[in-house]
């Protein structure tokens, strides 16, 4: 007998990965099929969700408030055990999913030693701000949430590994990390079980990827409560946790960069932003995000020799991020140090040898230079990259 449960944060792609489980055969028992904010329904089980508020709440928290640590009592553990018990009546193999569970693992891992997960991730700002449009939720707050939820699902990961998905790719990509998820749950549970990979992709639509998420965010006269730019610290700590989610799906490092530059990018720049962006470096010194957010904000109060000291210590730590080398040497070149722009470009060159924009812009920058031989070899170098 084994039991299945989808791990995740709320508005993360755990209704869909859900929904596709149990399209693919898993029992999930009487489950939510529709609601208004998830086309296909939350495919939650009632008594599991108000067995898990009911946890939270003894010990004096809620889903949006976690306590720490949690507790429960006997009464509690006997629900959860009728619970299981009345899910093994139906089949060996089931499923359950709620994302207020990350906050009760101990509780259910209590009663379910042999728990198996597959789980969720969502792109921090995208979730910030589908609860921001959702219920007006503070934005910090809902980053401060993501970066708690997400912890717990990755030391989770990190005791044992397990079936990670990204909520954020293209259908296509998605459906693969979905297949291969469900082929490693039909290996790892004991019973025999046979899943419909076909249905499971099915069931997924890109209309399921909730349109609201993606609008832009309130303007920055709007209520401070929902201004979550100036706090760099936060926004920092859960762009590095982002990027060590998707290197635990299995996703590339240029493809992790790509995504985690944009959670990097939101930054007011100001003071606040600068002290915020040191603090962080005083804790972790190497973290190339911390210091390009820091030249972000150097560089928007006129500070250029300091932005690209901050941007040089960023590429440094990270010399395959194209858009740290982008925003140094574009300054550089901005600010005619033609011959350190050169040196960066041949740096990247190192790391990233068949891209075709750092010889170009190599290429550009020596012409201007005069070095026309080399600068015409490069640009020729570049155009036969991109044929």
């Amino acid at each position: 007998m084994s039991v299945i449960c989808v791990l995740g944060m709320h508005r993360s792609g755990t209704s869909c990965l859900a929904g596709s489980l149990q399209a693919a055969g898993l029992y999930g028992g009487k489950v939510k099929r529709c609601n208004g904010d998830n086309l296909k329904g939350c495919r939650e089980n009632s008594d599991i969700i108000a067995l898990n508020e009911a946890v939270l709440a003894e010990a004096g928290g809620t889903w949006k408030n976690p306590p720490d640590p949690i507790s429960w009592t006997e009464e509690h553990q006997q629900q959860r055990d009728a619970i299981i018990a009345d899910f093994y009546y139906y089949v060996p193999v089931w499923m359950f999913k709620d994302p207020r569970t990350v906050l009760t693992l101990p509780f259910w891992r209590e009663g379910i030693p042999n728990l198996h997960f597959i789980g969720t991730f969502r792109h921090p700002m995208k979730v910030a701000m589908s609860l921001y449009h959702r219920s007006g939720f503070p934005l910090r707050d809902s980053l401060t949430l993501w970066i708690h939820y997400n912890r717990i699902i990755l030391d989770t990961f990190q005791q044992s590994p397990f079936p990670l998905l990204c909520f954020d790719l293209p259908q296509q990509e998605y459906l693969s990390q979905l297949e291969q998820g469900i082929n490693h749950l039909c290996s790892q549970v004991k019973a025999s079980i046979s899943l419909s990979i076909p249905a499971a992709q099915r069931f997924y639509e890109t209309r399921l990827v909730n349109q609201k998420d993606m609008v832009s965010l309130p303007p920055q006269n709007a209520n401070r409560d929902h201004d979550h730019s100036n706090d760099s610290q936060l926004l920092a700590t859960a762009a590095e946790l982002y990027r060590n989610l998707r290197q635990a799906a299995g996703l590339t490092r240029s493809e992790t960069e790509e995504a985690v530059v944009q959670t990097s990018g939101y930054i007011v720049p100001n003071e606040e932003s600068i002290s915020a962006c040191q603090e962080v470096i005083k804790s972790q010194p190497d973290n190339p995000h911390a210091y390009f957010m820091l030249g972000n904000a150097q560089r928007h109060q006129d500070d250029i020799d300091g932005a690209i000291a901050s941007y040089g210590k960023a590429f440094e730590l990270a010399p395959d991020n194209y858009y740290f080398y982008r925003h140094l040497s574009t300054l550089l070149y901005q600010e005619e140090r033609l011959d350190e722009a050169i040196t960066v470009c041949q740096q990247a060159l190192q790391s990233q040898p068949e891209n075709p924009l750092i010889y170009s812009t190599l290429g550009q920058i020596q012409l201007q230079k005069g070095n026309q031989a080399e600068g015409m070899a490069n640009c020729q170098k570049a155009a036969e990259l991109v044929n």
